[in-house]
Formats: C-alpha cells, sequence, structure tokens
C-alpha cells in the first residue's frame, strides 16, 4: 500500500485542479492504510515470539513455595 501511495503521489504532481487534490487525499489515504498494516503486522510477530513461562496464582499460603 506504501508503494502505491508513492505512485499516487506521483502522479498527483503532473494533474492540475481537483483531480490533484483528490489524487494527493487518496494516496494519504492509502499511506495511512499501510502504516496501519505494518503496525499490525508488528504486534502479529510480537505475540508469536516464544516467552519465558511466569509463575501461575497461587491462592494458598504465600509463604509455602511449592
Amino acid at each position: 500500500m506504501l508503494w502505491k501511495a508513492y505512485d499516487s503521489a506521483r502522479g498527483a504532481r503532473a494533474l492540475q485542479g481537483g483531480e490533484a487534490l483528490l489524487l494527493q487525499r487518496i494516496a494519504l489515504i492509502e499511506a495511512l492504510v499501510g502504516v496501519l498494516a505494518l503496525g499490525a503486522a508488528f504486534v502479529a510477530a510480537a505475540a508469536l515470539r516464544s516467552r519465558r513461562r511466569k509463575r501461575t496464582l497461587t491462592l494458598g499460603d504465600a509463604d509455602r513455595r511449592p
């Protein structure tokens, strides 16, 4: 999406008037969607990373360790 936004913005420079404004706005939306997609991919990759297991909550005696 980011490449498509870049191409749209580059193409908008050659146009005049309302067409250029519309194409620039579309390029901005495409860039925002691209950034959102990269953020979602980063969050998904971080969620798949293996982590060390932590102790679970025990409701028994706090002084006694198993």
